[in-house]
């Protein structure tokens, strides 16, 4: 259908039926847009559920990324005081613990699920290496 065709299409009001047909062929092209956005279209057609996937298990290693440096902040901001509390400190080693196990854990999911287009996962595992885990090597091999 020629571009003034379908403009006139849409002016004159069609009926439920194809305005419901119309409302999921544009959904379908939103998400297979939101998709190669992702870069998850590199081997043909992406289902919804490898987008969802995706976005969740980025979101969660942000989330392990970010809690993992909060945690740091406060472990060093509890050995500069004059008082050291060791509960404290041994409460912050286990968060740090467990926000490490998830980074990795997500960061490395999304690579190998994702191996085609795993660029983003990449980078942000990259930076997690660089800035919490502290290791070099592995800073350099995923950037």
């Amino acid at each position: 259908m020629y571009l003034p065709d379908r403009q006139d299409a849409e002016r004159k009001e069609p009926p439920f039926d194809i305005r419901y047909s119309i409302f999921h062929v544009r959904k379908a092209l939103q998400e297979e847009t939101h998709a190669e956005a992702l870069g998850l279209r590199a081997f043909g057609p992406v289902k919804i559920l490898d987008v969802i996937q995706f976005e969740t298990k980025l979101e969660r290693a942000k989330l392990a990324h970010h809690g993992a440096l909060l945690t740091m902040k406060y472990y060093y901001t509890q050995l500069r005081t004059d008082q050291l509390n060791v509960h404290s400190l041994s409460a912050l080693a286990n968060l740090l613990s467990k926000y490490d196990k998830e980074a990795k854990e997500n960061y490395l999911s999304l690579i190998d699920r994702f191996a085609s287009r795993a660029g983003i996962a990449m980078r942000l595992y990259a930076s997690y290496l660089g800035s919490v885990a502290i290791d070099i090597e592995g800073m350099e091999y995923y950037m």
